[in-house]
């Protein structure tokens, strides 16, 4: 990803709200398909304690 200076000052900005604020913002600035999108760039392991928190069992995730 490359840094711009308007992506600097977003993160400076989002570094200052609570968590609560950005919740907010995300929900609000993203469509669904979006938020599919980037979850699916999450890291191997954080995605799978994402599908366990959907209900896959642990024994299931552990073969694939």
């Amino acid at each position: 990803m490359q840094t711009t200076l308007t992506k600097i000052a977003l993160e400076y900005a989002l570094s200052k709200l609570e968590e609560a604020e950005i919740d907010l913002i995300i929900k609000s600035e993203f469509e669904t398909i979006e938020k599919i999108e980037l979850l699916q760039l999450l890291p191997e392991n954080r995605i799978k304690r994402l599908l366990i928190k959907l209900g896959f069992k642990e024994e299931f995730l552990k073969t694939i």
